[in-house]
């Protein structure tokens, strides 16, 4: 998807850069069988207060199963282990409901919303 290979642009320009985003760059999401079907990362490092945010997509004949939930939640559980990070933030477009579901199974509240998009963030720091 295009979403998909603007965020690892992004990546690879920052890293020809000499910024390392370390474990937090971008990562892919595989089927059962080891296809790539998606990706999942980070816009970068945690900034001062301890926020990343994130992104995700899948391509379309993936989508609906759950998957999409099922990375976000791992993604959670790196953040939540991880003493640096205190917020994940992370934005829908306004008509995307099934990632505003995804954000919203894994916890994340909306927080406010622009002409374009559904900001949403989760506090890590408290189970």
């Amino acid at each position: 998807m295009q979403d998909d290979r603007d965020g690892v642009g992004g990546f690879l320009k920052a890293a020809e850069a000499g910024l390392d985003a370390g474990v937090f760059g971008c990562y892919r999401i595989d089927d059962a069988d080891g296809a790539a079907i998606g990706t999942i990362g980070f816009y970068g490092p945690p900034d001062s207060d301890g926020h990343v945010v994130i992104g995700y997509g899948l391509v379309p004949g993936s989508r609906g199963r759950g998957l999409a939930t099922e990375a976000v939640e791992g993604l959670t559980g790196f953040c939540r282990s991880h003493g640096d990070v205190t917020v994940i933030v992370a934005d829908t477009e306004k008509d995307n409901l099934a990632s505003q579901r995804v954000l919203v199974k894994n916890g994340f509240e909306f927080e406010r919303e622009d002409d374009r998009f559904f900001y949403y963030r989760l506090d890590v720091t408290s189970s």
